[in-house]
């Protein structure tokens, strides 16, 4: 969004600044504009308008939108963009898309040496996500397999129960790294 903001002063593009990424974006840029769904209401309507209007500035550029599906369906605020933007919707994770991203997080720890017994573990979360089809719901969503790699990685093992598991993820995501 600074970008965007950046460029399109008070509504009006700036020509210099709009120049300069216009010229990169002819090399087949893409500007991505991440989580419309966490826009606070009262600028959903500004926002909306900053997307539309950077799709006219940069008509070269690939422009991708991300949002809930929940939230842009809503009433209000309305957060549809025009026809004029083709709208798709990702599909949760398959199984196989499940164990390949849990066999690249332990191949990237094992490489960074972050893990001694990475092919272990690797094993032991692909199995549990194998063998539980609340796992595997859980892991569609490649946040929460996120996490679950997250708390695989640090606790040797997910919790039983939903209820522990996403205690830990939230403990995961508050947690102080200073």
């Amino acid at each position: 969004w600074g970008a965007v903001f950046e460029t399109h002063r008070d509504g009006q593009p700036d020509p210099v600044l709009c120049a300069q990424l216009e010229e990169l974006l002819a090399l087949g840029g893409q500007i991505i504009f991440d989580g419309l769904d966490e826009v606070a209401p009262e600028h959903v309507a500004a926002a909306v308008q900053t997307i539309v209007a950077t799709g006219l500035s940069f008509q070269n550029a690939q422009l991708l939108v991300t949002c809930r599906p929940y939230d842009y369906y809503l009433a209000a605020p309305n957060r549809q963009l025009p026809t004029s933007f083709a709208k798709l919707r990702l599909l949760p994770f398959s199984i196989d898309d499940m164990l390949g991203y849990v066999d690249r997080w332990y191949n990237a720890l094992s490489e960074l040496e972050f893990v001694g017994n990475a092919v272990e573990r690797k094993r032991n979360l692909q199995d549990s996500l194998r063998n539980s089809p609340a796992l595997e719901s859980l892991g569609g969503t490649p946040l929460l397999l996120a996490l679950m790699a997250l708390v695989h990685t640090t606790e040797g093992e997910l919790p039983s129960a939903r209820s522990a598991l996403y205690y830990r993820a939230v403990s995961h995501l508050l947690a102080d790294s200073a």
